[in-house]
């Protein structure tokens, strides 16, 4: 129990919090209807995409607003909900699959939007990017280094939705890509304040034989300028086997390590992103449906945004309150897992 204790003190608080949806909303009929009409393969069942990922809508942003526009809109929101200004933040964190370009650092936008002067740096971690962030960013306060930091998200994965198939297995391939939505979400992580929510802990663990499981094969080295590469593809059931397969014992592990336990907590917010996925994990962690916090199903799969999104939700309409306890649990391409322990 010392231990424990001395973990709470060491904890650092999320003080500000803020969220970005685009306003273009699109339901599953209206994205069958855009890859009939873009697609050279239509021979698939109406009603097929909601049905498989449980997702009525997702949103898209505008041609004008890329990945740092949306954190750039979370981050004003997350700076003011912390009643700070801009020059209070000591470190900008931009932890995203998503990226403006390739060099340099999305971050650096960021950091231009914002009119900040603090250091910059990008994480990337496919889904579980946020988490990372979180990590990275609780450590630097923890060791002293800086007092509050930026931890942002600006996601944009429509931009790699291929809605041109030519049979079947490119359709299949790219099914999973049909429920993407874009989103922003910011926090600002800064030393353990009263009242507010605290990281207690923040784990991870990896699999490396599933890396290309879900993946965007274009942009690096290894194809460079095939633009057929630059899209989303996935086996999103080989993923969530994947989870299925490793997430409890690698959650109960990390719980366990912390003194926490599944009947402990009051709220789970897990990276759902198909009906499939859903059912993996109520039935692994055998958790009632009203203790999960998911919007997979009103935005769609926000990728790194999807799990931040749903606590902010959650703080914002108290549904998530003091003296509460609630986990963060992610799955990434990679297949990358995390779990982050909230005590509010």
């Amino acid at each position: 129990m010392e231990k424990i204790r001395k973990l709470f003190q060491k904890s650092v608080s999320i003080i500000g919090i803020g969220t970005y949806v685009p306003t273009s909303s699109f339901t599953s009929d209206d994205i069958e209807e855009r890859i009939h009409s873009q697609s050279q393969y239509h021979d698939f069942q109406k009603g097929i995409v909601y049905d498989i990922s449980g997702t009525y809508t997702r949103h898209f942003v505008a041609p004008d607003e890329q990945a740092s526009t949306v954190a750039i809109y979370a981050s004003k929101k997350a700076i003011e909900s912390a009643r700070l200004n801009i020059n209070d933040i000591d470190c900008i964190i931009f932890a995203s699959a998503s990226q403006d370009i390739i060099e340099p650092a999305t971050a650096n936008m960021v950091q231009l939007g914002l009119g900040s002067t603090a250091p910059v740096m990008d994480i990337k971690n496919a889904c579980n990017s946020f988490l990372n962030g979180i990590q990275v960013a609780s450590s630097m306060i923890q060791s002293g280094q800086y007092k509050n930091i930026l931890v942002c998200s600006g996601e944009t994965p429509s931009r790699a939705i291929k809605w041109n198939t030519k049979d079947r297995k490119e359709f299949k391939d790219a099914l999973a890509g049909y429920s993407l939505g874009d989103a922003g979400v910011a926090m600002i992580l800064s030393e353990k304040k009263k009242n507010m929510p605290t990281v207690v802990f923040t784990e991870f663990y990896s699999k490396g034989e599933y890396c290309y499981t879900s993946t965007i094969l274009g942009g690096g080295s290894l194809y460079p300028r095939d633009a057929e590469k630059n899209y989303f593809l996935s086996d999103s059931k080989a993923l969530s086997e994947a989870f299925g397969l490793h997430a409890k014992e690698f959650c109960l592990v990390s719980l366990h390590k912390y003194g926490w336990k599944i009947s402990s907590i009051q709220y789970f917010f897990p990276h759902i992103v198909s009906r499939y996925s859903a059912n993996i994990f109520r039935d692994v962690f055998s958790i009632a449906h009203h203790h999960i916090i998911n919007y997979n199903s009103t935005h769609g799969n926000m990728a790194s945004c999807s799990i931040p999104y749903a606590l902010v939700r959650a703080i914002e309409e108290k549904k998530f309150a003091p003296g509460q306890r609630g986990l963060m649990i992610g799955l990434g391409a990679g297949a990358s897992f995390g779990v982050v322990g909230i005590q509010f």
